[in-house]
Order: structure tokens, then C-alpha cells, then sequence
């Protein structure tokens, strides 16, 4: 019995790695994606289309985001992060926990590497369109710590209006893709992603399959949820010593049986435009 179930995880580990296209890209040696910082970021960014399919090209990043992942940019100090957050009503408990505790580390203690991007795809409206108030408060949806506060993971959901709900503080590893959970080395792989879900909703395309969930919003998502993304993403980026490396959902999964096809519509150029505002308000 014991040789039938060794026999049975090699075959799932071995189809596992032949699905994935992200472990071609990665380092297990180095625990990160090849290249650069700049070229990871081009890569783990490849613009997602409906049902999953990527882009070929690689992503053309902004231009401060380039200058982020080339290190022409300081990442910011503790001190400021805690003046802004001061200065705007806000404390720890709003930005995933203490900005002076580490980030999250595997097991061999490398220190989180990717800030991975997700959006919770959900509630599907099927064949009606879309509420009118789904980027106002009154939408159920956007009361994220009452929506998904039974949900263990990933790190945190940030609704249509700003408002975030943090599951897990950033310095607890954590998986969430199966990228993570089913194909790289788990004594790697659990603390060197922080996960960050965009809440939005989903209906289905006539002619596809039935109860599909490949119509997004256009916009996909709020000019909120992108400044609350920055925020996060400088905050995690202050407690690693470095800038993250941004990286999809879709990307990670490429490949793997039951992957995803998010984040929708993600204006990459409002992500950027978003940290450069807050990295400028906190250098001034």
C-alpha cells in the first residue's frame, strides 16, 4: 500500500510540473523567479485575458514601476510609513499589522518576495447585469470583515470602496495559488507570497459554458481599491527591506488543472500611478 500511494504523489507531483508553466521560470535554488527584478515583474504581469488566457507579449511596465523594480527608488522608512498613517486616522490594524514586525518567511527563512494579485471573482450575477451599487457602501459585498471574515486566507480583501479585512497579518505565511500548494516545494513556497484579493463580481457570456463566470466589470475595479493597493503594497514592501515583486494570480496558475483567470481588467497604469501619489506624499 505504501508503494502504491509513493507511486501515486510521484505521478501527481510529475503531471503537476508538466501542467505548470511558471515552475519553468523559477529557481528553486534561488527560491525566485529568473532574471531581474525588472524581468520577473514582466513576466509574473502578463496582461490577463477572459478565461484565463494570457497575453504573449510581456508586459510593459510604467514607467515608475520600472523604476521600483530597477531599485531606483528607495524603498520608504518605517518612520514616514508611520507619520502618513498618523496623519490619515489610520493605525496598524489597518494596513495588515505592525510595519516594524518582518514580513512573512518560509521555513528557510527567505523573506517574502511577491505581492500576488487576486480579485474574488464572486458573487456571479449569471445573466443579469450587474448591480448599480456595486461601488457604493450599501452593496453587501463591500462590508468585506462581514462577507469573507470566515474565510482563513489569503492576507486581504480590499472591497469596491476601500474598505480591507485582513484574515492573516502579512507576517504569517501563507499559500494561496496552486503554484504554491501544488507544485513548488511547499517548504519554500509558504512565505514567500503575500496575497491580496480585490473584491469583484462576475456574470456569464452567452454561447459559453453554463453558469460561466467570464464577464468582469469594465472598469474591473475603483480608483479606491487601487490607492488601498498601493498602500498595502508599499507597507509590505517596507517591512521585506525591498520592493515586492507584483505578480497575477492567472500567471502563477498557468497551466494548472482548475487555474484562474485573475485579476479582470486590471489597469496596471493606475496600480502604478497610485504608489508614485503615495511614495510622493510620503518623501515630501
Amino acid at each position: 500500500m505504501k508503494a502504491i500511494l509513493k507511486l501515486t504523489l510521484i505521478l501527481f507531483i510529475t503531471v503537476s510540473y508538466s501542467q505548470s508553466k511558471a515552475i519553468k521560470n523559477f529557481s528553486k535554488k534561488y527560491q525566485e523567479f529568473r532574471g531581474s527584478k525588472l524581468s520577473q515583474a514582466q513576466y509574473l504581469l502578463h496582461k490577463v485575458k477572459p478565461m484565463g488566457i494570457l497575453a504573449k507579449d510581456s508586459t510593459e511596465l510604467p514607467q515608475f514601476l520600472k523604476k521600483l523594480m530597477n531599485n531606483r527608488i528607495s524603498v520608504l522608512s518605517v518612520g514616514k510609513i508611520d507619520a502618513h498613517l498618523e496623519d490619515n486616522g489610520l493605525d496598524y490594524s489597518d494596513v495588515g499589522g505592525s510595519i516594524q514586525d518582518s514580513l512573512s518567511r518560509n521555513t528557510k527563512g527567505t523573506s517574502a518576495k511577491y505581492f500576488v494579485i487576486h480579485d474574488t471573482s464572486t458573487p456571479n450575477f449569471l445573466n443579469k447585469d450587474f448591480p448599480s451599487n456595486i461601488n457604493e457602501d450599501s452593496w453587501k459585498q463591500n462590508d468585506v470583515e462581514v462577507r469573507w471574515g470566515k474565510r482563513s486566507g489569503p492576507h486581504a480583501f480590499i472591497g469596491r470602496t476601500g474598505k480591507v479585512f485582513f484574515p492573516i497579518d502579512f507576517s504569517v505565511p501563507w499559500r494561496a495559488t496552486g503554484f504554491e500548494n501544488d507544485v513548488l516545494n511547499r517548504t519554500i513556497s509558504r512565505g514567500l507570497f503575500v496575497h491580496i484579493e480585490l473584491v469583484q463580481p462576475r456574470k456569464s457570456k452567452k454561447g459559453k459554458w453554463k453558469d460561466n463566470d467570464i464577464i468582469a466589470p469594465n472598469p474591473g475595479f475603483t480608483n479606491e481599491q487601487y490607492k488601498k493597493l498601493a498602500l498595502l503594497y508599499i507597507c509590505t514592501s517596507a517591512r521585506a527591506g525591498n520592493w515586492l515583486v507584483p505578480a497575477y494570480h492567472a500567471v502563477l496558475d498557468q497551466g494548472i488543472k482548475n487555474g484562474h483567470d485573475d485579476p479582470q481588467n486590471f489597469e496596471l497604469t493606475k496600480f502604478s500611478e497610485s504608489i508614485e501619489k503615495l511614495v510622493g506624499e510620503l518623501q515630501d
